[in-house]
């Protein structure tokens, strides 16, 4: 059999698993060595790093002897010491040596010795060897002194066990994400292997990854190992990355030849040829580290000295959030002072809790300014979610020592803080010298500042002139992201940001660790949920309100009391709508909060309105502004007509553009009023409100997050029928099976017997929810006569009717027709997540609208959790065939989405429903062209081609003919027409 190549291995990987390309390499290139040209074997050692599957190149190797006849034995040392491994050994060198020339014997996991036991142990492996006995031999590398008498041993070290095939590939490699991630330890190619797509690609590594890379750490750290190369490894795995210099302030002196035998031993770490950079495998996706703490813990608490340091290694060269996961090690006080010195930066990636305990060193603490450890201390308790102490942030208002800088910064943090408050601002904007984190948080509370005035297009100008780096992890960037998002809701424009980076930001600031600012997140849900008439808002602001007030966040509990007044005015419970109107107004003139006071006063007179009270004329005067239109316009439908009469002018023609967000609520579910206000409104502000309604419901806004410790979930905007609520019993068939009563799934266990799963999704997939009962008999038992069959049907519609009754007694799913023989599921009483998805998926390819078609692929894609679930029978294949139908219902979906989405400008939502597209069927041109056209409208052009080229080299191997012309078009290729060079170019690629 010729040896399997690594471009084979490459381009077919679906062929066989890696995992057993690892084991079959290693074997073939191992036995090699093993065995001369004469099937004679000899003595082979395997002197590397435990944890790269020495244990199955020995099993291969054994089983290798065990063909050509030998006698085999086996013996794992790893729990004896090594003076009783010696004996052993010496006595299966005594014992073996009598039995002839076909024997193997194979010592595992050798424990390093002395130089007298070392002696011993050679003895033992030359008699063996002279007598004809094959040796098989694994220690690790700090034993490689048992091989130096041994000239005649053939030694196979770390790097020889890697699997070279995925190791340096090119972006270009379909397994170049795998080598990125494994760098060919065998173990991690293994646990990486069943996460990979049809492309190479791995979308979510798995939790088996990093149980191997833990394990991996650990064994690296034995105690074995001498101090020096202990805390060189300890600092490599700590700080992931860098330069030499980085681990000579680490260690405190030069490692050295340390450096050569790390890079020999330990594949774990890479280095640069002259070693002045390094890389580790702790440092390769972002959780690696996490993963490896518990593996850590015990190196930094024996050696106390290299977790404070490399902390401030990694603290001095901007590496915020690694330093703060080395926090949760084992270190010494020397850690508090690094922190206590970049304060600032840990508080902006959300981290109080390690300052927080720096504070309590006592001696550190007080080595810090009067007044820059009194703003500390009162931003990290009020960040942190707990009440700071009185007087202890007087500083500023006052001339503080250190008004640059870092207190300034800290200052700033507590700005943001009062904001949540209602409280005004006292630190001074006309100052010069702002550092950037300054300058963003000085924008943060001016653009607050503005939108509690109504003045949201100052707002979004402020912002745009100071843009957020979506890549940064940052608080002052994650409150500037969902201020700019808050700004363009009530704006009713497009989203400013991918919905992506906003819930980044949102779950940034909902952290435990800047739990002081989820009422940023509050807001903004409660906002979005109350523009797109979610229902669910009414009870969520109730507990909001209370909670704000106990958080002393004044302005979160008048925006939860302006939501609760707008729900119970949609609801009909007007009378409580006034109250909530009458304390919104109270908050707001409690802190001159005057925009948000007439908005109080907008809704009290509405809620007076509603119960048939005659309004008087508004007093005070009146301002230029975009709300006093919309109020005009309220007058003019709310007061007696003498009255009306009276206010003589009419609002203008020119749509309210400021407050057309007060026009949106109040022409939604408030009865009588909103009826009026249709009719009076001017015809441009009708088309007005028409298109903000349509943005903000296409822009996927019926999803609410509230992150103030109550609530964190999704509202429906209800089902495309009519906008009724769930139905009492759901059936969900994508992505797994799950039946819930009222919400709550029912047990699976309960719905295993009578094959009851199997007869129900078969009905629910049916034309109208209806089967005749032969049809079901011939589908889930086949084997059954129609006779027994039918007992069949009726005993699992009992084991359905019983697990729903459990749990809502009086709900039967079943609707029996005695004449016709069929059964069909009351749609009344049960709904089903395929019928939804069809709709959706439907709509979406076959709409007209590019923000309509949107919204439907949109839809689609949330509701397809997977395909369809297959049952244990399914006798006739319609279940299969329904499977397939719906796979490619979802790809028509995704690609018209895809396409609608890059018309409207969307390139990141075109990629990804391209994408999802292809992975149902990556043979889809018209998903690849969609695929091609979004990346390179999103600058993503080289990737753009590399897809192409992946797509063109399957479809040539596949057919022999080159994509089409429209694709080569879309992807620039320079080729043109040319059929023979698209072809030569695709195998090459």
């Amino acid at each position: 059999m010729s040896e399997t190549t690594g471009s084979q291995i490459v381009s077919r990987p679906e062929a066989q698993s890696l995992a057993a390309i690892a084991a079959s390499l290693s074997q073939r290139s191992f036995s090699s060595l093993f065995f001369d040209g004469r099937n004679v074997a000899g003595m082979i050692a395997l002197c590397a790093e435990p944890g790269l599957c020495q244990e199955e190149v020995v099993t291969a190797l054994l089983s290798d002897c065990l063909c050509r006849g030998y006698k085999v034995f086996r013996y794992d040392l790893r729990l004896k010491e090594c003076t009783s491994a010696t004996d052993l050994m010496v006595r299966v060198a005594r014992r073996t040596s009598r039995l002839g020339s076909c024997v193997a014997v194979a010592f595992e996991h050798i424990p390093p010795s002395d130089e007298s036991q070392v002696r011993r142990q050679v003895r033992a492996l030359r008699k063996m060897w002279e007598a004809g006995v094959s040796v098989i031999l694994s220690l690790p590398p700090e034993g490689i002194q048992l091989l130096e008498p041994l000239p005649e041993c053939a030694v196979i070290r770390s790097h020889d066990l890697l699997l070279e095939s995925v190791m340096g590939l090119g972006r270009s490699s379909p397994l170049h994400r795998l080598g990125e991630l494994s760098w060919g330890i065998p173990s991690l190619v293994r646990a990486l292997s069943p996460s990979m797509d049809s492309f190479g690609e791995i979308p979510l590594v798995p939790s088996s990854y990093y149980e191997q890379l833990g394990n991996l750490v650990e064994t690296s750290l034995r105690l074995s190992l001498p101090d020096e190369e202990l805390r060189l490894r300890l600092a490599l795995y700590l700080l992931g990355s860098g330069s030499k210099e980085d681990l000579i302030a680490a260690l405190g002196c030069d490692p050295g030849e340390l450096l050569d035998m790390v890079r020999d031993n330990v594949p774990l770490v890479s280095f640069s040829t002259d070693f002045s950079r390094f890389r580790c495998l702790t440092d390769v996706c972002s959780d690696a580290l996490d993963a490896c703490l518990a593996s850590l813990s015990a190196s930094c608490a024996m050696l106390d000295s290299v977790c404070p340091a490399c902390i401030g290694v990694l603290l001095d060269r901007g590496a915020m959030a690694r330093a703060a996961s080395l926090f949760a090690l084992p270190h010494s006080d020397l850690a508090h002072g690094f922190a206590l010195l970049h304060a600032t930066e840990l508080i902006d990636i959300g981290n109080t809790e390690v300052l927080g305990a720096a504070l309590e060193n006592i001696p550190f603490a007080d080595a810090l300014a009067p007044d820059y450890r009194s703003v500390l201390r009162s931003a990290v308790l009020e960040l942190g979610g707990r009440a700071a102490d009185a007087g202890s942030n007087l500083c500023l208002g006052g001339e503080s020592s250190d008004r640059t800088g870092r207190c300034r910064d800290l200052q700033l943090f507590l700005e943001a803080k009062r904001v949540l408050g209602a409280k005004g601002s006292l630190t001074r904007f006309e100052e010069s010298g702002w550092t950037a984190l300054g300058r963003r948080l000085l924008a943060h509370r001016e653009v607050c500042d503005l939108m509690v005035e109504g003045r949201f297009s100052a707002a979004t100008r402020l912002l745009v002139a100071n843009p957020v780096n979506a890549v940064e992890a940052r608080v002052s960037s994650a409150l500037l992201c969902l201020d700019l998002e808050l700004a363009r809701l009530l704006l009713g424009d497009a989203p400013a940001a991918e919905r992506e980076e906003v819930e980044a930001a949102s779950k940034l600031l909902s952290s435990e660790g800047v739990a002081g600012l989820s009422g940023y997140v509050d807001c903004l849900g409660l906002v979005r949920a109350v523009l797109v008439g979610a229902a669910e808002v009414g009870v969520l602001a109730g507990r909001l309100i209370s909670q704000a007030e106990r958080r002393g966040d004044s302005l979160v509990q008048l925006i939860a009391l302006l939501a609760g007044c707008v729900t119970d005015l949609r609801t009909g419970a007007v009378a409580r709508a006034g109250v909530r109107a009458t304390l919104a107004l109270a908050v707001a003139k409690r802190f001159s909060l005057d925009y948000l006071a007439r908005i109080a006063t907008l809704l009290s007179r509405v809620a007076r309105f509603l119960l048939g009270e005659t309004l008087a004329m508004r007093e005070g005067g009146a301002r230029c502004d975009d709300l006093e239109e919309v109020l005009m316009l309220v007058d003019e439908v709310t007061l007696p007509e003498e009255d009306a009469m009276v206010m003589g002018a009419r609002p203008a023609e020119r749509p309210p553009r400021e407050a057309l967000w007060v026009l949106l609520v109040l022409t939604e579910g408030m009865g009588t009023l909103s009826m009026r206000l249709e009719e009076a409104a001017p015809l441009e502000w009708k088309r007005a409100v028409s298109a903000m309604r349509m943005r903000l419901t296409s822009g996927g806004e019926g999803e609410l997050h509230l992150c103030g410790g109550f609530a964190e979930g999704r509202l429906s905007l209800g089902r495309l029928g009519g906008g009724r609520g769930a139905p009492p019993i759901e059936l969900q068939l994508l992505g797994g099976f799950e039946l819930l009563v009222g919400g709550v799934p029912v047990l699976d266990g309960r719905l295993e017997h009578r094959n009851a799963k199997p007869m129900l999704e078969y009905i629910a997939l049916q034309r109208g929810a209806t089967a005749k009962r032969y049809q079901i008999v011939e589908q889930v038992w086949p084997e059954c006569d129609y006779t027994t069959g039918f007992n069949r049907i009726y005993q699992a519609t009992s084991v359905l009717r019983a697990a729903i009754g459990e749990m809502r007694p009086g709900l039967d799913p079943f609707v029996i027709g005695r004449s016709t023989k069929a059964i069909t599921l009351n749609r009344g009483l049960m709904g089903c997540d395929v019928d939804e998805f069809r709709l959706c998926a439907r709509e979406a390819a076959d709409g007209t609208g590019d923000e309509r078609v949107l919204e439907m692929a949109r839809r689609a894609e949330r509701l397809y959790a997977g395909d369809l679930y297959m049952p244990s029978v399914d006798a006739t294949g319609f279940v299969a065939a329904a499977r397939d139908e719906l796979r490619l219902l979802y790809t028509d979906a995704m690609v018209a989405g895809a396409e609608a989405a890059l018309r409207l400008g969307k390139g990141r939502t075109s990629v990804r429903l391209a994408s999802n597209a292809l992975s149902i069927d990556d043979m889809r041109e018209d998903a690849v062209l969609a695929l091609v056209r979004a990346l390179k409208a999103s600058g993503r052009n080289s990737e753009a081609e590399q897809r192409y080229r992946r797509y063109a080299g399957k479809l040539i191997r596949a057919s022999g003919m080159p994509p089409s012309k429209q694709l080569r078009r879309a992807v620039g290729d320079a080729s043109g027409g040319s059929r023979r060079t698209v072809i030569s170019d695709a195998v090459m690629a």
